[in-house]
């Protein structure tokens, strides 16, 4: 099996260690929008937190760079999760980093266990760009303001 690079007490630390947003993001989101925006930690250590926004299907994806590993996802979409005890997550859901998952599941690459939303501070809300400021602050990641990214509004019903 797979060994996992990550121990649970070293992912909660560095979802829980405050960084910043290393540079200024901008730009209106339109259908199938993909995005990346670095982040650092005031310890040096590199984060990335990606992005996908289309109509009915959004994701956030904050990463260690390092590792390369997930440790917090956000999906805001009618889909579903299925975690390694069966239970089956539909909806807005957020993933979080799971040490026990990844051993459970046994696939060799799932290492995040789905809640469903409102979870902790994120709300259930199908708006991206709340959703993005809530993970940025569930991540306790500073400089928000300088993301400036808009919805092109000929998109909203």
């Amino acid at each position: 099996m797979e060994e996992l690079l990550l121990t649970q007490d070293q992912a909660d630390n560095l979802i829980n260690s405050l960084k910043n947003i290393t540079k200024t993001v901008t730009g209106n989101l339109t259908d199938g929008t993909k995005g990346m925006i670095p982040i650092i930690g005031n310890d040096s250590h590199p984060f990335r937190l990606y992005y996908f926004y289309a109509e009915g299907n959004c994701h956030l994806q904050f990463m260690d760079d390092r590792t390369k590993l997930t440790l917090v996802r956000m999906n805001l979409n009618n889909s579903f999760h299925k975690n390694a005890d069966g239970k089956v997550i539909h909806g807005n859901r957020v993933n979080i980093f799971s040490e026990k998952e990844f051993h459970e599941k046994n696939d060799g690459k799932t290492n995040t266990k789905a809640h469903s939303l409102p979870y902790q501070g994120l709300s259930n809300t199908s708006d991206f760009l709340t959703a993005l400021e809530e993970l940025l602050i569930f991540t306790n990641t500073n400089h928000r303001d300088r993301i400036q990214l808009s919805i092109n509004q000929g998109l909203l019903i």
